[in-house]
């Protein structure tokens, strides 16, 4: 059934979560045309506002529409009848409650039905309410103070309230709220939700109430509360929070029983499937016998259109009234017919019930490429609007692109679009959005959708390095108000956005084509940089365009390619002025370099990063850090002797460069210099005696001459407390890729993990690490030639047993398997691939073991529906990486403390700054439960573990509690009902209504199993709440608190300080030391938090224990490398001993943000306290000119 929606005024965000789906929202009223429905349901007289545009037939033809007018209230003016429309048109006229009927009646309306609020099927519940009342539901947008008070009393009493409404879960009331509780405290509609749920109804609200429905010897008739509409109006006796609180406990019992005896009867008129049934056999019924109206049009039009001025008057008073923005109301653009510079053509309609599609784009000197264009989208839109700019002024460069993207937007919303689709003529989009913007435009609401933007280099390959990469770019969007363009002369978006709608990843390619010859490259540095000649639009300059070296290029892939292949006519497709010599134009000023230099490190641009540096330096040729930091790009470019050029004068020049000392170590090892290696590697130990960056590098140089590959290595044992083995197999793979497969307590499972890989056409390296025990050695004893092996008894988590396998193993790309998993086919072929083309990250999807299991393919759909290879725009492939070994480096090791989001955690600090690359030939397949109870069982564990993680939202109370679980659990559901109606071809059609009860009945274990887990926190919560409480006056009391929280919540970082802050509070050294230990186990949860490294390291110092402090602090770089503010904890290391690592972290700190003045400021005084002075003067220098410009 084709459902469109129309109101004055728009909010798509709340339409999409109160619809819970995509539902066309017509904005225009002039672009509703009635002849196309068979039923009209007003609400509001919403109708008058475009009745006067319709044709007579459309109004009183044979086939024009049956229209049911709805009123809702006796008071509220809207809700009242319309002057003119609904006397005319009128079929159907309903009221929700006698009250309303009356009142309709008093106002001359005849025949009024009722339609009262009936409750949706899904309402009816098969669960009773407990005996004895325990949890309560309010539903209250204007909770009186003597119900909020009374609410308090019942808590006390040992009665839990949940609240709906402002102030407090804004949402609407979904079947499990009235599932969780005893009794509903409400009025208004959600009384016939719990009519129909078997929940007893206590009505009283801001009106008051007669409290218990059904008890009826005590105040008034159920009948009466039902006419009123069960707001309260028929007993407006306003009670006192303790007679309340106590009209609410002693009446329970009762009102219990007869909740559920009505239910068990209850009447059709609560039943909306039972009313919806009725209005549409009555519209067929009408519809049948309908001859033309014998009303005259020609006055009836006049009548209407004076209506429909009324209620312009009627919207713009409650706009203002209400402070509704402007952008809300919906409004015809005034757009004239095609003339002038803007044209329009359909190209089809839009299926039934199918949004419309409008591509938007402007031309000039790219027009010959529209064509091309057309063909390349027409699959995926209904129709155009473009901009034709070859009469602007042929002096004129650029055309201001604000007035001409408004235009488009303009006429697109007068064609009736509800989505823009934002193009260039010199862009193709990748063939696979014919078939993906369907579910993109209906299946996720109104959000704003981004493409990657490939940016051609050459006529087949796009560039990837740096700031090339990871260009999301929104070019589809809902036509709505709001969603105007962006003012801006350049470089501004499509969209204002001032909807505030949430971006989504496309994960589809657009190929720039401009860029692919460097004529054009340059020709659009050369634009630009005359149109922003201070860079004012852009900080990032404009000098990159044309800067080719350093570059990666990618081939486009084959199954990402583009219809109809492009051929390159060689033109500049730009205004002759740009093809004669511009004149001088002024490189990019010092603080755009900077930004480019600062951009481009942190993408991995490195090799043009150093470029970039090297630039800097002909202006500033003694900046050390300047150099040290191009030295640092070439060594992360593999660039070894170019770094070893950058480094070693520096080295030479300044006894303390701890900087350039590890970076030519490094360079030294990698160009064979072992010797020389090892000298400077003395000079490191000198000057960072203990430290990581001294033992990594001592690990890293080879001590023996080795006649076969062997991990020498005995880096991996620093992630282990306590004693472990290794086995070194004899024939283990040399290969660039390193699988670390993930043990614990030696699971039969991992047999058949090795042998997928062992069965791969390229065979990994492979690196078992098993912890927690186990007969591991006994399961590996077929494979141990093949393998290393890693076992102890002691448990590790998941963040430890990686970082493990990554220290121990050798392969240049890194990847984790889990021992109830197995890798298909082709899988280390496709990861080695696309690594070696450059990715640094690769993704797999996920399959089940045994699809045709029901109950794998169950916890697959809801478990991973985001990773399956049919998953579309749904994908979410951030998970199950291969890794290239400088990513660790870069973004750091996993955390070691983190029972479970290891692998979010590392994930979190790549996204925005690598691309992860899939492939759908990489597949893993996952060894789900088999069987309904242990599918149970791992749902309700995995829910539990969930509640527990360090990036479940914080919650603190019950009703935060409720409202995050409930919040994930409609994401999930949606998502879930989503994946399984993009996949319902892959199970038989006959099984799918139990298919989606199961689903259901599983994510309801999962939400019920995250509550229960939830009330463990909030107890541990709690307890944390009376020991701070206690901690001035009890200190042993408060020890004892956080110590029974810790039972109940060991998760939490925020205990072990809180545990370190009391225990620290007598100074002795025994309490100091065990204060130490708590703070290292919550630096291992939550290994990026600077707080908790700088009260570490503060009891380490007070301790003198400086080396430890030294060494907390390199830990913690190690792992959040890319977190400024861990850089900065080098500040209280003492003296000149430990001056070498603090200007190390320094300048770390300032290849993450050049623009902190302090920064600079800081190393220039150290460098002055050691004596150089030439450096100490070349950063002030630098400093001075960088924020002068």
């Amino acid at each position: 059934m084709d459902v469109r929606l129309y109101s004055p005024f728009l909010n798509p965000n709340f339409a999409y979560r109160a619809l819970g789906e995509w539902m066309p929202i017509i904005a225009t009223p002039d672009k509703i045309d009635l002849a196309e429905f068979d039923l009209v349901l007003v609400f509001h007289q919403a109708v008058s506002r475009f009745l006067c545009f319709q044709s007579p037939e459309a109004l009183f033809g044979e086939n024009r529409p049956i229209f049911a007018y709805f009123h809702l209230s006796p008071f509220e003016p809207f809700e009242a009848p319309g002057l003119v429309a609904q006397r005319l048109l009128g079929d159907i006229t309903f009221a929700n409650s006698l009250e309303t009927k009356n009142d309709l009646a008093r106002l001359g309306a005849k025949d009024v039905r009722l339609f009262e609020n009936p409750a949706p099927a899904e309402f009816s519940l098969s669960s009773k309410p407990k005996k004895s009342l325990t949890r309560i539901l309010s539903v209250s947008s204007h909770l009186p103070p003597e119900l909020s008070n009374a609410f308090e009393l019942l808590y006390d009493r040992g009665i839990e309230v949940y609240r709906i409404g402002r102030q407090a879960d804004f949402r609407r009331v979904r079947p499990y709220d009235l599932e969780d509780h005893d009794a509903v405290v409400t009025i208004g509609k959600t009384v016939q939700y719990g009519l129909r749920a078997g929940r007893p109804v206590f009505c009283y609200d801001h009106f008051q109430g007669p409290g218990w429905l059904g008890l009826e010897q005590e105040t008034s008739s159920f009948a009466e509360s039902a006419n009123a509409n069960f707001s309260g109006r028929d007993y407006p006796i306003k009670r006192s929070p303790e007679q309340l609180a106590d009209a609410i406990e002693a009446g329970y019992a009762r009102a219990r029983k007869q909740a559920l005896s009505f239910s068990s009867a209850l009447p059709d008129c609560y039943k909306l499937e039972k009313q919806v049934d009725l209005l549409i056999e009555e519209t067929r019924r009408l519809k049948a016998k309908r001859r033309p109206s014998s009303v005259d049009w020609a006055a009836a039009r006049v009548d209407l259109l004076a209506e429909s001025r009324v209620y312009d008057l009627v919207d713009r008073a409650y706009q203002e009234a209400k402070g509704i923005p402007a952008l809300l109301a919906a409004s015809s653009p005034a757009v004239k017919a095609d003339k002038g510079p803007l044209k329009s053509q359909m190209l089809r309609s839009p299926s039934p019930g199918s949004p419309m599609v409008i591509a938007a784009f402007s031309f000039r000197y790219d027009a010959h490429l529209v064509d091309g264009l057309l063909e390349n989208i027409g699959p995926a839109i209904h129709g155009y609007v473009a901009w034709d700019d070859r009469e602007a002024d042929l002096l004129d460069l650029f055309s201001e692109e604000t007035s001409r993207q408004s235009a488009l937007f303009n006429k697109a919303r007068s064609l009736g679009a509800d989505w823009i689709f934002a193009v260039d003529p010199d862009e193709r989009f990748e063939d696979g959005l014919a078939y993906q913007i369907g579910p993109m435009t209906k299946d996720f609401g109104p959000v704003l959708w981004t493409f990657e933007c490939r940016e051609m280099f050459s006529p087949d390959s796009y560039r990837t390095d740096g700031v090339w990469g990871l260009r999301q770019r929104i070019r589809l969007y809902p036509c709505l108000p709001g969603m105007e363009p962006q003012r801006q002369r350049f470089h501004g978006s499509w969209t204002r956005n001032a909807l505030g709608l949430h971006q989504r990843q496309s994960r589809l390619n657009f190929y720039h084509l401009r860029m692919a010859t460097p004529l054009r490259r340059k020709m659009r540095r050369d634009l630009y940089a005359k149109l922003d000649a201070d860079r004012s639009s852009q900080p990032l300059g404009y000098d990159y365009l044309d800067d080719d070296r350093g570059q990666v290029l990618e081939t486009i892939p084959a199954d990402r390619s583009f219809s109809p292949a492009h051929t390159e006519d060689g033109g500049t497709w730009a205004s002759p002025e740009l093809q004669h010599d511009p004149g001088p134009l002024a490189p990019d000023p010092l603080r755009s370099q900077t930004k480019r230099l600062q951009d481009t490190w942190r993408l991995g641009g490195y090799e043009n990063a150093m470029h970039v540096a090297l630039d800097i330096l002909k202006n500033f040729p003694t900046h050390p850090d300047i150099t040290l930091w191009a030295a640092d790009c070439a060594a992360r470019a593999g660039l070894w002797d170019r770094a070893l050029e950058l480094a070693q004068p520096i080295r030479v020049q300044d006894p303390e460069a701890l900087m350039a000392r590890v970076i030519v170590c490094r360079a030294q090892k990698e160009l064979g210099l072992v010797t020389q290696a090892r000298k400077c590697l003395a000079e490191i130990e000198t000057l960072a005696n203990g430290s990581l960056l001294y033992q990594t590098l001592a690990d890293s140089l080879p001590k023996r001459r080795l006649l076969r590959r062997s991990s020498s290595s005995t880096l991996w044992q620093r992630w282990i407390d306590g004693p472990a083995a290794l086995i070194e197999g004899s024939r283990i793979e040399d290969c660039d890729t390193s699988v670390v497969v993930l043990s614990l307590g030696a699971p039969i499972e991992v047999i058949d993990a090795v042998e997928s890989l062992l069965q791969q056409s390229v065979v990994p390296e492979i690196t078992v690490v098993n912890s927690g025990g186990g007969d591991i050695i006994g399961l590996m004893a077929p494979y141990r030639d093949h393998i290393r092996l890693i076992t102890t008894d002691t448990r590790l988590y998941a963040g430890a047993a990686r970082n493990v396998g990554i220290d121990a193993s050798k392969g240049r790309y890194v990847s984790f398997l889990a021992s109830d998993c197995t890798v298909c086919a082709e899988n280390i072929r496709t990861r080695q691939k696309l690594h070696r083309q450059g990715a640094r990250a690769v993704s797999a999807f996920v399959e089940p073991e045994t699809p045709e299991n029901i109950h794998q393919s169950l916890a697959a759909l809801l478990l991973h529906s985001s990773r399956s290879p049919n998953s579309m725009v749904f994908q979410d492939q951030n998970y199950s990486l291969s890794l290239d070994r400088s990513v660790f480096e870069d973004f750091g090791y996993f955390p070691t403390g983190m029972r479970i989001g290891e692998d979010t955690y590392l994930k979190n600090s790549l996204t925005g700054q690598i691309e992860i690359v899939s492939d759908p030939r990489i597949r893993i397949r996952h060894r789900y439960p088999g069987s309904a109870t242990a599918l149970r069982q791992d749902i309700a564990k995995r829910a539990r573990r969930r509640v527990r993680g360090l990036f479940f939202p914080y919650f603190g109370s019950s009703q935060q509690l409720r409202q995050v679980v409930n919040s994930a659990f409609e994401g999930r559901r949606v998502a879930t009902e989503k994946a399984l109606a993009m996949r319902k071809e892959e199970f038989d059609p006959d099984s799918l209504p139990q298919l989606r009860n199961d689903l259901a009945a599983l994510l309801h274990l999962e939400r019920w199993e995250s509550l229960k887990e939830g009330e463990k926190i909030l107890r541990a919560r709690q307890l944390q709440k009376q020991a701070l409480a206690t901690l001035s006056t009890d200190k042993p009391q408060a020890d004892a608190l956080i110590l029974d929280a810790l039972e109940q919540f060991p998760e939490a970082p925020g205990l072990y300080c809180n545990l370190a802050d009391i225990r620290s509070g007598t100074r002795s050294t025994t309490e100091v030391m065990h204060s130490i230990s708590m703070l290292t186990k919550a630096a291992r949860i939550d290994p990026g938090n600077a707080d908790i490294l700088h009260r570490l390291m503060a009891f380490q110092l007070s301790m003198g224990l400086d080396s430890d402090a030294s060494r907390a602090l390199e830990q913690a770089c190690l792992m959040a490398p890319r977190r400024k503010e861990i850089w900065a904890r080098h500040a209280p290391l003492p003296g000149d001993v430990h001056r070498p690592m603090r200007v190390y972290c320094l300048q770390r700190m300032f290849f993450l943000d050049p623009f902190d003045r302090s920064t600079s400021d800081t190393i220039a005084e150290n460098y002055r306290h050691a004596g150089n002075l030439t450096c100490h003067q070349a950063l002030i220098e630098f400093t001075q000119a960088l924020f002068e410009t």
